[in-house]
This record gives C-alpha cells, sequence and structure tokens, in this order.
C-alpha cells in the first residue's frame, strides 16, 4: 500500500517551495465515543500549507496515538495533494512534530522526492485546528499559564496543595452548612467560603458573597449573585486544554481518579474569570490551612497556620462565623426546634447532645442524618430513627395502617413513610437492594405515593436491569406523564430493538411530553426535589436524576433516543419552520 502511495505522490507535479504542515495530531477537544463513555482526547491526521487544510478523509480517530497508522497518515496527505487544482502538486518538504511519523516516513516520502523536517510547533496546522474545533471544545478558556505574573511553580504549588487537600479530605470535617471567614491574609480581604463534596468523591471550594447570601448546598451547585470563586476538582476533560496538557507534560500532582483542580471566578453578569497569579498562591495557602484543620478547632470555631506557598510562607487565620455567634439555647422551645435555630456544627452539637440523652429522638436522629455528608453514617442514623419509631407505635397499629394504606393520614405513619423515603435515598447508592427494600415499605404505608416514591423505585430497578419487577410499579403510574412515557420508551427500546415502530413511537411521545428531558438523561445525576409542573425543565431533571443512569446503563439507547429526538426536531422544522412550536 506504501508502494502505491508513494507512486500516487510522484505522478502529481512538484511545486517549488510548497511546504506543508501535519501528520498525527491531538485535537484539542474531548469527545465521547459512546453515550456514558469516559470523554477521550482524539489523535487524527491533518494536513496543511499556509492556506489550505484538509481532516483525512476516513477521520481517522483514536484515543491511542499508535493507533494512527503510517498508512493512514500518508494517505491523508496524498488524497490533500490531490485535491489542489487543476492537477493536485507534491510538496518540496513537509513539517510535522511527531518525532515517530517523522522517522518512519522520512525513507519513504525520499522516493517520491519530498523532504521531511521535524520542528516543535505548526503554526499553521494548529490555527487551522484551533478554527476547525472551536464549536466543539467543552471549554476555550486560555490556560493558567497565560495569566500576568504565571509561572510554573506558582501552578505546581497549587497542584500540590490540592493533591494534599484531596488526600487529608477535610470536608469530612466540615458540616456542610459550615462557612470559613479568612481573615488573614488582609491582602485577599475578608472572604467567605463554604467547603463540601460532591459526587464520585470530588470536593469543592467556593467564595460566598455574605452570610445573608448564603444557601444550603444542593446538587446544581447554584451560586448567590455576585462575583464567586470556585476551586473544584474536576476531570481532564472538564479544564482548558492548555491545562490539561500542561498537567501532562509537567506531570503535576492529580488528585483521586486523575483530577485536576479548576479554580475561576464566575461573575454577576455571567462572564467567567481566571485566576491571577496572587489567586493561585492565596488558593494554594488556603487549601493547605484547610486541609490541616482539626475537627476540634473546627469546633472551637478559629484555627490559624503558617503555611509554605510559591511566594514563600504565609499565614492564615480562619473562622466560622456561625460557630461563634451561634445563638444561645432558648430553654422555651422544644429541644429539636432549638437546635434548627442553630446553623452548622452548633446545630449539629445540639442535635447529638440530644441523642445523647434520649438515643431514640426520632426527630432529632432524622435531622441529623439530613446534614449529615457520609450517606453510611446517615443511613445508620436513619434506620435507628425507624426503629425508634416503628417500637413506640407498636405492631397492632403498624399492621392496621399497613392494611388500610392510609399512613400519611396518621402523624405517627406521615413520620414513617418519610423516614423509609429519606433512608432509600441515602441507600441508593451503595446499597441499592437496601434502598430497594426502603422504597417498597414507604409504598405499602402510602399508596398514594405523594413523594413520588414510585419513580425512585423504579430508577433504581430498571439500573438494576431489574426489568420484570419494575414493569408492575411502572403500570401504577400516569400513562401521560413525562417520567412513565420515557421509562416505556426504554423498555420499548430493550425489548424490541431501535428499529421496532412500537420503540420510536414510544420515544417520540416521551420527547413530545418534555424535550428537555432528553438532554437531562445524559447529564450528571442531581437530586431534584419531586415538585414540578408538566414539560418544565424542573420535571426535565427529575426525569434525568431517576432514569438517566437506567438508560446510560443499556447499550446504544442513549445514542438511540438523541436520533429519535433529532428526527423530530427535523420533522417541525419542515412543518414550522418559523419555530413557532
Amino acid at each position: 500500500m506504501l508502494a502505491d502511495l508513494v507512486a500516487r505522490l510522484r505522478a502529481l507535479p512538484a511545486k517549488k517551495n510548497e511546504v506543508w504542515q501535519g501528520g498525527p495530531v491531538r485535537l484539542p477537544l474531548w469527545t465521547s465515543p459512546d453515550p456514558g463513555a469516559a470523554p477521550i482526547r482524539p489523535w487524527s491526521v491533518w494536513w496543511a500549507n499556509a492556506v489550505r487544510t484538509e481532516l483525512a478523509d476516513d477521520r481517522v480517530e483514536s484515543a491511542k496515538r499508535e493507533d494512527i497508522t503510517l498508512e493512514a497518515a500518508l494517505e491523508a496527505m496524498v488524497k490533500f495533494a490531490e485535491s489542489f487544482r487543476p492537477k493536485g502538486c507534491r510538496p518540496e518538504a513537509i513539517k510535522t512534530n511527531d518525532a515517530a511519523f517523522a522517522a518512519a516516513v522520512k525513507p519513504v516520502l525520499a522516493a517520491a522526492g519530498v523532504d521531511v523536517q521535524l520542528v516543535d510547533r505548526l503554526p499553521f496546522l494548529d490555527d487551522a485546528i484551533k478554527k476547525a474545533t472551536l464549536t466543539e471544545q467543552n471549554d476555550d478558556r486560555a490556560g493558567i499559564l497565560s495569566a500576568k505574573g504565571m509561572t510554573l511553580e506558582r501552578v505546581r504549588g497549587l497542584a500540590d496543595a490540592a493533591a494534599g487537600f484531596f488526600a487529608a479530605a477535610p470536608w469530612r470535617r466540615f458540616d456542610p452548612f459550615d462557612l470559613v471567614s479568612v481573615i488573614a491574609p488582609t491582602d485577599a480581604g475578608t472572604r467567605l467560603f463554604h467547603v463540601l463534596t460532591l459526587s464520585e468523591g470530588r470536593f469543592l471550594v467556593r467564595s460566598v458573597a455574605s452570610k445573608a447570601a448564603f444557601a444550603p448546598p444542593d446538587d446544581d451547585e447554584r451560586f448567590e449573585p455576585g462575583d464567586q470563586w470556585r476551586l473544584a476538582s474536576v476531570s481532564a476533560w472538564d479544564v482548558p486544554i492548555a491545562d490539561s496538557e500542561l498537567w501532562e507534560r509537567e506531570r503535576l500532582p492529580l488528585m483521586g481518579d486523575g483530577f485536576r483542580p479548576d479554580l475561576l471566578q464566575e461573575r454577576a453578569d455571567g462572564r467567567v474569570r481566571g485566576a491571577s497569579a496572587r489567586d493561585v498562591v492565596f488558593f494554594e495557602g488556603l487549601l493547605r490551612t484547610l486541609a490541616d484543620a482539626r475537627a476540634e478547632e473546627l469546633d472551637q470555631g478559629r484555627f490559624e497556620r503558617t503555611v509554605p506557598t510559591a511566594d514563600g510562607p504565609r499565614k492564615y487565620v480562619c473562622e466560622l462565623p456561625d460557630v461563634l455567634n451561634a445563638p444561645a439555647v432558648d430553654r422555651n422551645l422544644p429541644p429539636v426546634e432549638d437546635a434548627l435555630q442553630a446553623f452548622g456544627r452548633t446545630r449539629r452539637a445540639r442535635l447529638e447532645s440530644i441523642i445523647t440523652r434520649d438515643p431514640n429522638h426520632v426527630d432529632a436522629l432524622r435531622e441529623l442524618a439530613l446534614g449529615t455528608p457520609d450517606d453510611k453514617v446517615a443511613a445508620e442514623l436513619l434506620r435507628r430513627a425507624v426503629h425508634a419509631l416503628e417500637k413506640a407505635m407498636g405492631n397492632p397499629r403498624l399492621k392496621a395502617l399497613e392494611k388500610l394504606g392510609n399512613a400519611r393520614e396518621d402523624d405517627d405513619g406521615d413520620r414513617l413513610v418519610t423516614l423509609y423515603d429519606d433512608l432509600g435515598q441515602s441507600l441508593d447508592r451503595e446499597d441499592p437492594v437496601g434502598a430497594e427494600a426502603a422504597f417498597r415499605r414507604a409504598l405499602m404505608l402510602d399508596p398514594a405515593d405523594l413523594s413520588l416514591v414510585r419513580h425512585r423505585l423504579i430508577g433504581l430497578l430498571l439500573a438494576g436491569g431489574k426489568h420484570a419487577e419494575a414493569a408492575p410499579i411502572l403500570a401504577e403510574c400516569r400513562a401521560d406523564e413525562a417520567f412513565t412515557l420515557y421509562a416505556r420508551a426504554l423498555e420499548a427500546f430493550r425489548a424490541h430493538g431501535g428499529d421496532a415502530s412500537q420503540a420510536q413511537e414510544a420515544a417520540a411521545a416521551a420527547y413530545a411530553a418534555n424535550r428537555d428531558a432528553v438532554n437531562a438523561l445524559d447529564g450528571p445525576p442531581g437530586d431534584p426535589i419531586p415538585e414540578f409542573e408538566p414539560d418544565s425543565v424542573e420535571e426535565a431533571d427529575w426525569i434525568g436524576a431517576r432514569l438517566g443512569p437506567a438508560w446510560l446503563a443499556e447499550k446504544d439507547a442513549m445514542s438511540w433516543l438523541l436520533q429519535i429526538a433529532d428526527a423530530v426536531d427535523d420533522a417541525d422544522a419542515r412543518t414550522d419552520p418559523e419555530g413557532d412550536r
């Protein structure tokens, strides 16, 4: 094959002083080979001269450089040469920055009279690729090194501090509602910060505009109005391409499963600003300080450290305002109600004090569980609450409520249903069998299911491949609601395949009921509340959270649904070109 390609190239007229740039290149974007699969930085083959570029016709694309063969790269070059009008042309030389390709292709192209030069940069090619892939990039921000005064040592300091912070996992010592006020260093001004965990063991440190503006954390990571800083542990594909390459090239410290720190400021006007050199050093010191904070210091509401940074040692003084300014105990209120007047770790300490005095205090156990970031700890607290309440209610009363199926009309029965729902949610990720049992118990007590426990249970069963068990529960849901339609579309695809008319009709019906749900199914799972209007974004978020794992677990299901959605949109555009839907 190589001989044939060389012969085709030699048959073209040579063009004096014509120099091309190209060969195997790693594209500055992330793509997912399949829905739900981890994104990759693909390698491909491109060729360019000063005015023209062309991507390999067959779009050679792979996560591995070794998959790009000499034949594929050379064939793309020959096609590029033959595309010139009127008779094609052969360059005098080519430039590439791929050493392996240069060594392999040099003797091959010598037979065609084409010189091969190994260089560090390919400006024509880089510019063409950037323009061609700009709309596809996940993040086109400038890299962290582009900031004025930034040095590799400062970036390395932030990466090292973030890795240490991740390893120390200080969020386990912080309450989800704790706010940390940085009193010093004073050059940063007094700032409030919030430390919380995200899914899959990741963390987020964010600034808060004010105590009054602070809202409890939620899974969609909302921010209050104002210019807010956020430093998160993110995957390689969630940082600027330049930063992803920097971490690889300089072998900077990583966190956990390859996470990198991403530091940026989200402004009130919606714009995003990268970090300055000063910001990077400040956050390096802050991460080192927070990582070293001890639980007893947090309980006292103040801690300080002198920590190393890229710019030398710096002293950090931090306070927890809600601990230092906690309201006094109000003896006139019920104990749990009084505890809920406090905030953060003070609230937790008061709830723990109630439980110490009364280990079976149901409401204190539940409130403590709801404020606990560790699902395993929360589940154990909720189990204790369930056991305590069922023991207090007594077996005859429980049996009567089960028989009547109206537990929500009884005060203790209503509390018990809520506890089982909470327990199922805390077990959802780590113990799906336990979660299933808890949800089934809630439905037994409350068949009316005002909290949409059925949806949680159906999503859990489908994601676990328990389709036969999900079917009778799905049959109890409203047939015309979007959740039901998306669940039925998934089951139709699984049972009949994507080419079956009943599967396509089911998918089209689901898409018509809520178009936003398609993107929500393919996005990161959250935990939205079960309160929404039909065909709303809130309903889409609920469907995505409940059914997304099941759709992504079914091979090719998500790509098929996206194709159905595109077909429906195309049909609508033809019948309604003005888009008045």
